[in-house]
């Protein structure tokens, strides 16, 4: 275990009151934020000096497979997240079971829509609705400067 992951896990068990502490010494300002998430966030980033290459190898220690992304910030947004979920445990049950109701009650689309919203293709329009024409200014007229020479 590598001294940034352990320091990560450090701040993990920390409580609010010691990550507002570890923010000052971190970020050289203090905070008044109570949050406990954010500020755990906020110190993993700072804690972190991993290249991609060893963000991905404890991407795999953390989640148990290995990732497709070279994204730096995503790596550490994730393994930060993870490591909060070990520390303070996954969602509840209620909130779980709240998810999956919200999902059933979606109004999924069953076909994906045609085109770009808000455009008829073209020939299609009401029937009292002239063609469209272009309008005068686009019609191609020669310019002044040709013409005079």
């Amino acid at each position: 275990m590598t001294s940034t992951q352990q320091k990560i896990e450090r701040l993990a068990g920390m409580t609010s009151r010691e990550l507002r502490e570890a923010y000052a010494e971190l970020f050289g300002e203090t905070t008044r934020s109570g949050n406990w998430r954010w500020l755990f966030r906020r110190c993993a980033w700072r804690v972190q000096a991993l290249t991609v290459r060893e963000l991905k190898g404890r991407y795999i220690e953390a989640f148990g497979e290995p990732t497709r992304s070279g994204h730096k910030d995503y790596l550490v947004k994730r393994i930060a997240w993870r490591l909060q979920v070990l520390a303070e445990g996954d969602i509840t049950e209620r909130a779980l079971r709240r998810a999956q109701e919200l999902a059933n009650d979606a109004n999924l689309r069953i076909r994906a829509p045609t085109g770009r919203r808000g455009c008829r293709p073209a020939g299609v329009g009401h029937l009292d609705e002239p063609p469209l024409a272009p309008i005068s200014s686009t019609i191609a007229r020669p310019m002044a400067s040709l013409v005079s020479m």
